[in-house]
This record gives structure tokens, sequence and C-alpha cells, in this order.
């Protein structure tokens, strides 16, 4: 398998944790994408890292803006917000769905 669809996967993951915790703790979480370290942290309300994971150098984070950091929010809802997510690997560009 292409390490941007398993990257993605990762992501994904990343978003369903926080959701499990945002709505266990009744507080909004934090997904944060950070383009320089290659690097995908879970946040707790005190944004504290809860999860963290290096990306495989074969995989960059593509962002709409020119920021090295994205921010996906997560409500106790389960409500994800946050701007679009895309992946660049050997195979081309792929687009993170978060919902």
């Amino acid at each position: 398998m292409a390490a941007d669809w398993l990257t993605s996967q990762s992501i994904r993951g990343f978003v369903k944790l926080g959701r499990v915790q945002a709505q266990r703790t009744d507080q909004q979480h934090y997904v944060v994408l950070d383009r320089r370290r290659d690097l995908v942290t879970l946040l707790d309300p005190e944004m504290h890292p809860l999860r963290q994971e290096k990306l495989p150098s074969s995989v960059q984070i593509v962002l709409e803006s020119n920021l090295d950091l994205a921010s996906i929010s997560i409500a106790p809802s389960g409500m994800v917000r946050g701007d679009t997510v895309r992946l660049r690997g050997r195979t081309g560009e792929l687009e993170v769905t978060l919902q």
C-alpha cells in the first residue's frame, strides 16, 4: 500500500480518537498537523499531547495556507472543523476526508 494512503488512515485515526476523547470528557480536542516537522499530534483541551506520530519521509502534508501548522478541532458533539488536508506522496496527492 502507498505510504500516503496509510498516512491518511493514521490522520483519520487521530481524528477518531480525538472524537472519542472529546465526547468522553465533554471538552474540545485538537489534531495539529506540523508540516515543517512532519508530525501529527492529538492535543487535549489544555494543549497537552495525548498522541503523536512522525509521518514517513516519503509523505508531505499539503495545506491550503502557507502556514506550517494546521489545526483540526473536534467538538464534544463529534463535529470536526478544519482546513482541507492533502498528502503528497510518490503516487501523487490524496485528500484526507475527516468526517
